[in-house]
């Protein structure tokens, strides 16, 4: 089976990783660093929680476009944005597939 993009695999645990470069036209460019676990041993779990965590991060990204121009975010402040979406969202995704397990 071919590899998942953005994924890595530590102590039999999938780890989702992102490197976004922000360049908006009125601020220099902000590079924003992520790696966070998607909380599954399972790899055809891992397979579909990336690819959702990689939709949702293009999304994040637009927004952080529109934030850094119109509030004028710092990179810190970029990057703990998006830190901050990326977890509640795999948060989110990891309670789905837990619900959907309890559901049968």
């Amino acid at each position: 089976m071919p590899a998942i993009e953005n994924v890595t695999r530590r102590s039999a645990v999938y780890w989702w990783r992102r490197r976004l470069r922000l360049a908006p036209a009125s601020a220099k460019p902000i590079t924003v660093v992520m790696m966070v676990s998607l909380l599954t041993k399972d790899q055809p779990v891992a397979r579909r929680r990336a690819v959702a965590m990689t939709g949702q991060s293009e999304t994040v990204r637009m927004s952080l476009y529109e934030k850094i121009e119109r509030d004028g975010l710092t990179a810190d402040q970029a990057s703990a944005v998006f830190q901050e979406e990326m977890i509640r969202y795999r948060n989110m995704l990891a309670y789905q597939h837990q619900s959907i397990q309890q559901d049968g």
